[in-house]
C-alpha cells in the first residue's frame, strides 16, 4: 500500500472535497483549476488554521480582495463593497468551514487529524511564509465562476496545506 503522504494527487482530492463541502453553506461551488506543491500567497487576504493529531501542520486560505468580497457577500447574503469587520469575520468563518470539512475528509481517509485551531486572519500581500525542510506543501487553486465582470485573475483563491509527515515518508 502506498503511504498517503507520497501521493500529492490524494491531497488534491482531499483539499478539493473539503473546500467544496465547506463552501456549501455560502452556496458557492468553486471550480478546480490546478494543484501545485508550492504555496501560492499572492492575494491580499489570508486566513490560517493549524491542525494537530498524528498529522500536524497548517491550513492556509489565500485570495484577492475581489474574491474575498464575493465570498463574504455570498456567506452574509448581502453584497460587500469594502473590507470591514464583517468581511474579516466572514474570511475566518470561510477558513473554519473549509478547514473543518477538510479535516473530516482526512479523517475519513484514515489521516490522523484530530483538531483545528481558531483561524488567524491576515490582510495585505507583503508577507512570506517559511517552513522547515521536513514540511510537505500542497496548494490547490480554484476559480469562482459566478463572479461576473471581474478580471479572471481576481476570481481565484487557493487552499494550501503545510504538514509534517510523522513517518518520514
Amino acid at each position: 500500500m502506498t503511504h498517503p503522504f507520497s501521493c500529492p494527487e490524494d491531497w488534491t482530492k482531499w483539499l478539493s472535497e473539503g473546500t467544496n463541502t465547506g463552501l456549501q453553506m455560502a452556496m458557492v461551488t468553486p471550480t478546480f483549476l490546478k494543484d501545485d506543491p508550492e504555496l501560492e500567497t499572492k492575494g491580499a487576504a489570508s486566513a490560517m488554521i493549524h491542525f494537530n493529531g498524528k498529522v500536524s501542520g497548517a491550513f492556509f486560505l489565500n485570495m484577492d480582495k475581489e474574491a474575498l468580497l464575493f465570498l463574504a457577500g455570498e456567506m452574509l447574503m448581502e453584497e460587500q463593497k469594502e473590507i470591514n469587520e464583517d468581511v474579516i469575520d466572514a474570511l475566518g468563518e470561510i477558513a473554519n468551514l473549509t478547514a473543518g470539512a477538510t479535516k473530516d475528509v482526512l479523517q475519513g481517509a484514515g489521516i490522523g487529524v484530530e483538531g483545528i485551531s481558531v483561524p488567524s486572519v491576515m490582510l495585505g500581500s507583503s508577507f512570506q511564509m517559511f517552513h522547515t525542510p521536513d514540511t510537505r506543501l500542497q496548494s490547490v487553486t480554484f476559480a469562482l465562476d459566478a463572479m461576473e465582470g471581474v478580471p479572471e485573475d481576481k476570481c481565484k483563491f487557493s487552499i494550501n496545506v503545510a504538514f509534517t509527515d510523522p513517518d518520514g515518508l
